[in-house]
């Protein structure tokens, strides 16, 4: 993730952009004269149809997940796509296309293509390599966090909250009453703290105080559970967290097994319920 003031940018999608528009300037350059509008256009429609491709894979895994309405099939902000389908079907379409509009060029802008889908793997691991180590169970946060519905209790880490809610599975959602994506998520969270009992699904507000929480949650009318205060955002530190919303799913193990940045859909959060559920 890169983040500019108020905005987090995914590095994966930035880095396909950067090595899709230096193949297209090698494209242009190594092919025939007369053939570089062709090889250009070939290189743009095998993306699209790779990206949706990529799409539609996801949706077709994780079918189950996607059981509301059928916009939610186009709603790319649960992050879904199947990097494998995009590259075969977006290869394939890439040969058929040049197999049927170029004539001199074919080598060149398949090698140019094939070197674009290289640049992008390794600078993929190498900023994979370079992002900052973060907590991998449970057993590593020792953070405390405050209830809100009890602010007589004890404060309490993650982890005694699992063993005292007799080894769930947990997903923490980092928030902020100032952040519209959080606010706009809240009736997921609600809905799958109702509709999946068998999960821990937690709410950590970040670095706000006691009162301008509860008066929020008294304007929207939320019927939410599991509300907890940070009150200096020491989890979100903790855990890694670049921008607000993030949401974290930890196994009935305590392992760390996927993070998400940005507004929750209800198929993404049912694709982390799914994710740690007993086969």
């Amino acid at each position: 993730m890169i983040t500019l003031g108020p905005l987090v940018v995914p590095l994966g999608p930035l880095l396909a952009l950067a090595a899709l528009l230096l193949t297209s300037w090698a494209v242009r350059r190594v092919s025939a004269p007369h053939e570089r509008e062709a090889a250009d256009a070939a290189l743009w429609w095998s993306t699209a149809v790779g990206l949706l491709a990529a799409r539609a894979g996801h949706v077709l895994l994780n079918l189950p997940a996607y059981h509301g309405p059928w916009l939610d099939l186009l709603d790319i902000r649960d992050g879904g796509f199947e990097v494998w389908a995009g590259v075969l079907a977006g290869s394939a379409f890439l040969v058929w296309r040049v197999r049927r509009h170029l004539v001199h060029s074919r080598r060149v802008v398949l090698a140019a293509a094939g070197g674009g889908l290289l640049v992008w793997a390794v600078a993929g691991f190498i900023a994979s390599a370079l992002q900052p180590r973060s907590v991998q169970g449970l057993s590593e946060v020792a953070v405390r966090l405050q209830p809100l519905d009890d602010p007589s209790a004890p404060w309490t880490t993650l982890a005694e909250l699992q063993a005292a809610s007799g080894g769930r599975p947990i997903i923490v959602n980092l928030w902020a009453t100032w952040c519209p994506p959080c606010r706009a998520e809240m009736p997921v969270l609600e809905r799958a703290q109702r509709d999946h009992p068998q999960v821990l699904i937690m709410l950590v507000n970040q670095g706000e105080p006691e009162g301008l929480v509860r008066g929020f949650l008294a304007r929207e009318r939320l019927q939410l559970q599991q509300l907890w205060l940070d009150p200096t955002s020491a989890l979100g530190r903790t855990l890694g967290s670049s921008a607000l919303p993030t949401t974290v799913v930890f196994d009935a193990q305590g392992r760390r097994i996927k993070t998400h940045v940005g507004a929750l859909t209800e198929a993404s959060l049912n694709l982390m319920v799914r994710s740690v559920q007993a086969p």
